[in-house]
């Protein structure tokens, strides 16, 4: 589970391959964001709280507005379960590795950079 940067959303992931966003002052399920096919095992905020990112043993990490709940991009192509996500403080690239790759991508493009 994350908090979002503000602290007024918790996003937790669940083996029902979804992540559900709550509203911490109301209690009130806000998203549920669906879109990988296995369990989601990782999720943390862009740091000025835009953006939630989620990994799933699906191999993949997705990235979600969280003014709207929609799929904003997809990061495809670990071997393996997406198990760390970060970003970078810019906000421009994003880091998911699995237990024998990592990656950085370009948020905006879906390009690895590096």
């Amino acid at each position: 589970m994350a908090f979002s940067p503000d602290g007024h959303f918790i996003t937790i992931t669940g083996m029902d391959n979804d992540a559900h966003m709550w509203d911490v002052a109301t209690g009130r399920l806000v998203f549920t964001l669906s879109g990988h096919t296995k369990d989601v095992t990782r999720v943390t905020y862009s740091p000025d709280g835009r953006y939630v990112v989620t990994g799933s043993n699906d191999s993949t990490a997705l990235l979600w507005d969280i003014g709207t709940g929609k799929q904003v991009q997809i990061f495809p192509g670990h071997d393996q379960g997406v198990s760390v996500l970060s970003f970078l403080p810019n906000i421009k690239y994003l880091a998911t590795g699995d237990i024998h790759t990592a990656r950085i991508w370009d948020i905006a493009t879906a390009q690895v950079v590096s």
